[in-house]
């Protein structure tokens, strides 16, 4: 046994060094968040059906829901090699344990960066403005986000994170993340991080061990 838990140890560092750069490929071009939010969606052990991949393009490039509207988003996906066709609508993630690395690491790392920039209660309040809405697409009034955010506006930051995206209908926006933000608000929470302003809490850990559920060995 303790052969085997070196050797696990070992193919965990290096599976997660390569996993981190083919994550930071869809940093680079855009799709982490739309890639991210769709393995939440699918789940753990489910494969995206047409109706996720359309939701997919949709997030990649807004209004192009049908997987026929934009060839270039679907082709833009299909080179990234998480998710291949290998038959003619039938759609699976090109390596699964990868899109379950994606799932949990993104909350991590997106939930570190809205609390370095401040944003974490925003996103909070923006969740809230969402939560009883069950059918997509999910969208909302644009003052109704605002008037949760204190006087602060960092809808455009979450529109530039492909958070949200701005509707065709002038004045509102669409939550296109919804399970990613879920996600990140409950691992907030794990971590005690959306305790009130002034409220005696212990300090967590600074280092959170991410994911919080990797895959199994």
């Amino acid at each position: 046994m303790d052969v085997v838990n070196e050797a696990r140890d070992i193919v965990n560092e290096q599976r997660s060094r390569l996993y981190n750069r083919r994550r930071q490929e869809l940093v680079n071009s855009g799709l982490l968040i739309p890639f991210a939010e769709m393995a939440w969606r699918v789940g753990e052990d489910g494969q995206p059906s047409r109706y996720d991949l359309g939701l997919a393009l949709d997030h990649i490039k807004p209004g192009s829901s049908l997987l026929g509207d934009h060839p270039e988003a679907l082709q833009k996906l299909l080179h990234t090699g998480f998710i291949w066709e290998p038959k003619v609508g039938t759609w699976e993630y090109g390596i699964p344990s990868l899109a379950s690395h994606v799932r949990w690491n993104t909350i991590g790392m997106v939930l570190e960066q809205v609390q370095d920039e401040g944003t974490l209660p925003a996103l909070q309040a923006l969740y809230q403005c969402f939560d009883r809405m069950l059918k997509q697409p999910l969208v909302c009034k644009r003052e109704a986000l605002e008037q949760h955010n204190e006087g602060y506006d960092p809808l455009e930051r979450f529109q530039e994170m492909k958070l949200l995206i701005p509707t065709p209908q002038t004045g509102y926006v669409r939550l296109m993340a919804p399970h990613l933000v879920k996600g990140i608000l409950a691992e907030a929470e794990r971590l005690d991080l959306l305790a009130e302003p002034g409220a005696d809490k212990e300090e967590p850990d600074s280092s959170p061990d991410w994911p919080p559920r990797p895959p199994p060995f």
